[in-house]
């Protein structure tokens, strides 16, 4: 029997500790939790997916999804890696514009209808799809609808690591399908015709996936394809992202095509020119324009061609110095910026459809010609005559003038260029190659005033030089626009 005395040493003592061993207890438990926690957090980060994980991935789709290996190593530290991403409607075969290829509409909790969700796939959450347990449907070769709010077959496909994963929409839950690029080549497609430049990225055209002729064999399915956006814009970044990220192998036909890509100092010297210069602040935006196409195409065999055509017919018009012959044209540097506009001005426009711009033109971009020709050099009746062969280097240094653009009156389809006075000009011509390494400055000196000639009757008021805006070459009645 408990006395009086045990039982108030137990009361006392119990409830004196009764509260702290809890609490004590409740610590511990916690302690314990959270390192368990911590630890497999820690570990999951480093975690390769199991062999049932990769089975669940190859099972996914029975597209070429290419190199298991890929999704082994560190998959959760490259989801940020991501090149391109978009919604596209995808088919097996060509329907022109695709079918319902527009992004699902979400509804707000107003019941209005909220903007679609940003194609950056740096700002969506990413959820690892081998955390799923849901059943898989291919709806591409099956047309089975997954959802009410859009098309069975638009997904939104993002371009990773050389592979297209094609999700149900941009949160990125599930992988429906995932799609290795070195298995296919890459084009646009309009159903067979051949497609107008101006049109290459109107919403019938596609751009389309056909296997490589020099597959394995192990395909189950060689059918191209079919990718479909109603986003013009954003199909040619796509398309773009797809050629630069497709890793060919060999045998394969042809190479990932590389940008032609402007040289990094001249469009630091655009954006300075830009921007340090105040005499024309409005005519900003108009330099801007002109100088970033310039750096487009500076370096292409297209405008080369153009301006050795031009300058090639202009050298058969105009006379040549009697001691010149045999004059050609072997290589052109566009040099590293475009001419500079201020002051630009509308003169004048009249009730008939008379238009006068002027403005001032500066340029420093040193344009260069490479010329070949024959100099036959006579030195009296007591020296036998020779012929000399040189290469010349004709390079524009600098040219600054006051310029007049000019649209005459209906019906002529032409817009006249002219210096209102002639232009300062640093001419440099300097020898490369000659049969003697002699410099003949006569020679050179000749030429140079040659051209000044040429420019001065060509291209100084009341001189006009012309190009055309409308072509009719195949009218019946030429230079105008007619009824």
């Amino acid at each position: 029997m408990v006395t009086l005395t045990s039982f108030l040493t137990i009361y006392i003592f119990g409830g004196l500790t009764f509260l702290p061993l809890v609490c004590v207890a409740l610590l511990y438990h916690a302690y314990l939790t959270c390192r368990i926690r911590d630890s497999a957090a820690s570990n999951a980060k480093h975690k390769k997916p199991l062999p049932s994980e990769l089975d669940k991935l190859k099972s996914l789709t029975d597209w070429d999804i290419g190199p298991i290996g890929l999704y082994q190593d560190d998959l959760h530290s490259r989801r940020h890696s991501d090149v391109a991403a978009g919604y596209f409607a995808v088919c097996r075969e060509f329907i022109a514009g695709g079918v319902n290829g527009k992004p699902p509409e979400r509804t707000s909790f107003t019941g209005s209808v909220a903007p679609t969700a940003s194609s950056s796939i740096y700002q969506s959450m990413y959820r690892s799809f081998f955390d799923r347990n849901k059943t898989q449907v291919s709806v591409i070769d099956t047309g089975a609808v997954r959802s009410s709010r859009k098309a069975s077959n638009l997904f939104y496909i993002v371009l990773r690591h050389g592979h297209l994963m094609l999700y149900d929409d941009s949160e990125q839950v599930e992988v429906r399908h995932v799609i290795s690029l070195a298995l296919y080549e890459v084009d646009v497609y309009a159903g067979g015709e051949p497609i107008p430049e101006g049109e290459l990225w109107i919403k019938r055209n596609c751009i389309r996936l056909t296997r490589n002729a020099t597959s394995d064999g192990m395909a189950t399915d060689l059918r191209s394809l079919f990718f479909f956006s109603d986003n013009s814009s954003e199909k040619e970044d796509f398309y773009h992202a797809l050629l630069s990220s497709k890793e060919h192998k060999p045998g394969d036909i042809g190479d990932s095509p590389l940008p032609l890509q402007f040289e990094h100092r001249d469009i630091v010297q655009l954006i300075q020119q830009l921007h340090i210069s105040g005499e024309s602040f409005q005519a900003r935006w108009l330099n801007g324009l002109i100088g970033r196409i310039f750096l487009a195409v500076y370096k292409t065999s297209q405008v080369e061609n153009y301006i050795r055509m031009k300058i090639t017919k202009k050298i058969a018009r105009v006379p040549k110095p009697a001691f010149l012959s045999d004059v050609s044209i072997q290589k052109i540097d566009m040099g590293h910026s475009p001419p500079y506009i201020t002051n630009p001005k509308l003169k004048e426009l009249a009730v008939d459809g008379e238009l006068i711009l002027e403005a001032d033109v500066k340029y420093t971009g040193e344009f260069s010609l490479e010329i070949a020709a024959v100099a036959r050099i006579e030195l009296g009746s007591r020296f036998k005559p020779r012929e000399v062969s040189l290469v010349l280097a004709l390079i524009l240094r600098k040219l600054e003038g006051h310029v007049l653009l000019r649209i005459k009156p209906p019906p002529s389809n032409r817009l006249w260029v002219s210096f209102e006075t002639s232009p300062k000009m640093e001419l440099a011509i300097e020898p490369i190659v000659s049969s003697r390494q002699l410099t003949y400055g006569f020679i050179l000196r000749a030429i140079e005033s040659r051209i000044r000639e040429v420019i001065q009757e060509t291209l100084v008021l009341p001189n006009w030089d012309d190009v055309p805006f409308l072509d009719t070459s195949l009218q019946d009645h030429r230079g105008g626009i007619w009824k």
